[in-house]
């Protein structure tokens, strides 16, 4: 699968950022090849809300599985970002954080000896931001 998008939201608050993360999900599913056996990168954007905010600031890695060759990197969307009206500045920041998690899994991978295909990775975020 190579990359996938989560999102946690922190409120039932409409926001802009929801629209453009569903967005970018959809295109990354559309453009990556589901066929190739390659380890899965989950992405999961963390917005802040009424309810609930994300307590880090930044990237960190969370979940990972030997045995379904995945591994998830939480990326918190800094307020000002999530209640932003402006999609393409989302966007920017969104696909950012994807490039970024990117090279934060490398060691990831490397530990456990799984051969993630990076410039593949690389190549299909560059494909989605246009």
């Amino acid at each position: 699968m190579l990359i996938s998008l989560g999102a946690v939201m922190g409120g039932p608050e409409p926001l802009v950022a929801q629209d453009v993360w569903r967005s970018l999900s959809q295109r990354f599913k559309a453009a990556r090849d589901d066929t190739a056996d390659n380890p899965c990168l989950n992405v999961v954007f963390h917005f802040p809300g009424s309810l609930i905010s994300p307590d880090y600031t930044g990237l960190r890695t969370a979940k990972f599985s030997r045995r379904e060759r995945t591994l998830m990197v939480q990326a918190a969307v800094p307020p000002d970002v999530a209640s932003s009206t402006d999609a393409a500045t989302i966007e920017s920041h969104l696909l950012d954080c994807v490039t970024a998690a990117i090279e934060l899994s490398r060691d990831k991978w490397r530990k456990h000896n799984i051969e993630y295909p990076y410039d593949d990775a690389i190549a299909l975020a560059n494909v989605v931001r246009g």
